[in-house]
């Protein structure tokens, strides 16, 4: 198996600060296991002291984790990453982090060709997966140069099989408001969006306002003196757990033939756009365009409407062999 191509694209919006931050880490890069590729992007909110420290520090965590461990599984990645993420918050409590971050992680085993993926929050993985080729063609087209290949896909039938691998974690979620809400939480419209305290997604890294112990601080404190806070809790109530919690939601996958991995903030859109847009590299892909074109190209696009969000697109390009 191999990464055939990369391209990664950051463009700040209309935003006063450019919070997002992104990892590219390729085969060779972790002490634990030199077979593992790494990718992620990062969405912070509200500042991007979260956002910063998971780009330099999540890859190191993760490997320190796997490092320990005696055998490299599916589960033994989503424990390493779930212990990065851990790791993060612990250090945050300690440093007093004010702002939080998104997460859209792609760990991929090349020996093994498994990929796992790790989500919180509200950025996005779509995986494509191209179905057109038999173990025959996909002999040949191995053998061509990435222009002659190009070339070659885009005079054939190209159909992609999208799959959406990460999951919004929205407070109209009826799975995370009932989480919410079972822990003493309440969603609250006052806005016109549902939120939990403040925030608009029920799950990140950081955000240690909506966390235990901190979440409680204010509980049962008449809030009339406190204009525009906002504790996440229901009235009377104490927090037992974590309002916004830091469990990643995980996906897997064993990779056979082609693929397109593709990894975006939310400044692409929502799951639907995301969904729309991972459909897009696909046919640029089958035009020729390289990677980076085509992460160039979406994030471009994305910050071009007016009131645009932050946006960062990586596109990884996959050649798995074709077994029986």
């Amino acid at each position: 198996m191999q990464i055939r191509d990369v391209g990664t694209a950051s463009m700040q919006g209309d935003r006063p600060h450019q919070e997002d931050r992104f990892l590219e880490l390729h085969p060779g890069s972790l002490s634990s296991n030199k077979d593992i590729a790494l990718f992620a992007v990062f969405d912070g909110h509200a500042g991007a002291t979260v956002s910063d420290h998971l780009r330099k520090n999540v890859a190191d965590y993760i490997d320190e984790s796997l490092s320990k461990a005696s055998a490299h599984t599916e589960e033994t990645y989503k424990s390493a990453i779930q212990d990065a993420l851990d790791r993060a918050d612990a250090i945050g409590d300690q440093e007093d982090w004010k702002d939080g971050s998104t997460l859209a992680l792609v760990l991929i085993d090349m020996a093994q060709r498994i990929l796992v993926e790790a989500d919180l929050g509200d950025s996005h993985v779509v995986l494509a997966l191209h179905t057109r080729r038999n173990k025959k063609d996909e002999n040949k087209l191995n053998k061509l140069d990435h222009s002659l290949r190009a070339h070659h896909l885009a005079k054939g039938k190209n159909e992609w099989t999208l799959e959406r691998l990460s999951e919004p974690h929205s407070p109209e979620n009826p799975c995370e408001r009932k989480r919410i809400e079972d822990a003493g939480g309440e969603i609250k419209y006052d806005t016109g969006a549902p939120r939990v305290g403040a925030l608009a997604m029920t799950r990140a890294v950081g955000d240690l306002e909506l966390k235990l112990p901190r979440v409680n601080n204010l509980a049962a404190h008449n809030l009339s003196d406190l204009d525009g806070v906002e504790t996440g809790l229901q009235p009377g109530r104490k927090a037992s757990a974590d309002l916004v919690t830091n469990k990643a939601h995980f996906s897997t996958q064993h990779l056979r033939g082609e693929s397109l991995v593709f990894i975006s903030s939310d400044g692409i859109g929502e799951a639907q756009d995301a969904e729309l847009a991972a459909k897009t590299a696909t046919d640029f892909k089958n035009q020729g365009m390289s990677a980076k074109q085509i992460a160039d190209e979406l994030t471009r696009r994305a910050t071009k409407a007016s009131n645009s969000d932050n946006c960062t697109v990586i596109i990884i390009s996959l050649e798995a062999p074709i077994t029986p």
